[in-house]
């Protein structure tokens, strides 16, 4: 069984509650991170990602604006966590129920020692091979086009 801890990143940047968003986007950008855990004296307390930063920023012409925001005041009050002993599986049970990439990775002492998204789920699920022994679908449904739902 795939366990979190060996499918996890292990060197994981992370923000303080005190940083502006503004700051956040552009280290996220530079780093390419869409997820990162925010912290509070050495405990996770939240997770930004680039849709929070997107809910927040606005576009002036052709420049993305992210306003001087501290982070602590966009955290939603939830917080989903995972251990290094839980199963690839339970992970993915708990970013489908919460509707969540990415997972901070907390030991029994509630410390961050890794962080799991929704991509090495997916490089788990390529590297166990299991559909190279799949047939592909012989029919495909119609795509229907999204403005037709609406009505």
């Amino acid at each position: 069984m795939k366990l979190t801890k060996h499918q996890m990143t292990r060197r994981v940047v992370f923000l303080e509650e005190t940083d502006d968003l503004q700051k956040a986007h552009i280290s996220m950008k530079a780093l390419k991170v869409r997820h990162v855990p925010v912290m509070r004296k050495g405990k996770v307390v939240g997770m930004l990602s680039d849709r929070d930063v997107l809910s927040w920023g606005r576009w002036k012409g052709k420049e993305f604006v992210v306003p001087k925001k501290k982070i602590s005041a966009i955290l939603s009050g939830r917080l989903i966590t995972c251990q290094p002993q839980n199963s690839i599986a339970q992970v993915a049970d708990l970013m489908l129920k919460y509707d969540v990439h990415a997972l901070p990775v907390i030991d029994g002492e509630k410390k961050l020692v890794g962080i799991i998204t929704s991509t090495d789920l997916l490089r788990t699920l390529r590297d166990s091979g299991w559909s190279r022994d799949l047939p592909l679908p012989v029919r495909f449904q119609e795509p229907v086009r999204l403005l037709t739902l609406a009505n």
